[in-house]
């Protein structure tokens, strides 16, 4: 779990979908299959821990000895938190009941490999013409029409 933690894999997206695949849930059993998910989960918190140990440390430090980096830090993570959490809140029963099923998860899966393999098109692109792409403005180009149907069409052909 912790391992795929930074790639594009939406590991509560499988759990969804495969207990939804095998039937599972009701009752008792949801508490365990919740229970399950959360210690399976428990991976990738450990792999964020670790990975960003030293933010931890500089928020560690703004917040209880004063250090200006931690505390800008702390500052920005708050001010960048509170919209999902407002949003989240407000809309918790519409987002449970439209995005937790089985097929939003499979349409985000297709819908994020053809952005993934619209990003590695473009790259294979700019650098047979000895560029990279490096600036904000060149995320366009997964979503040039052309790409997309290229890679598209490559997927299912």
């Amino acid at each position: 779990e912790g391992l795929t933690e930074y790639l594009p894999i939406s590991s509560t997206g499988h759990l969804l979908v495969a207990k939804e695949m095998m039937q599972l849930g009701g009752g008792e059993s949801d508490t365990a299959i919740n229970a399950y998910i959360v210690v399976i989960q428990f991976g990738a918190i450990l792999a964020i821990l670790v990975i960003c140990l030293d933010r931890f440390i500089s928020l560690y430090r703004g917040l209880f000895k004063g250090d200006a980096a931690g505390r800008r830090l702390l500052a920005n993570l708050i001010f960048a938190f509170l919209p999902a959490v407002v949003i989240g809140l407000a809309l918790e029963d519409q987002i449970k009941s439209r995005l937790f099923g089985t097929y939003p998860v499979i349409m985000g899966w297709i819908a994020g490999g053809l952005v993934i393999l619209g990003f590695a098109e473009a790259q294979i692109e700019a650098l047979a013409d000895g560029r990279r792409m490096t600036g904000v403005l060149e995320l366009r180009a997964p979503f040039d029409g052309e790409i997309v149907q290229r890679t598209a069409q490559q997927l299912f052909d």
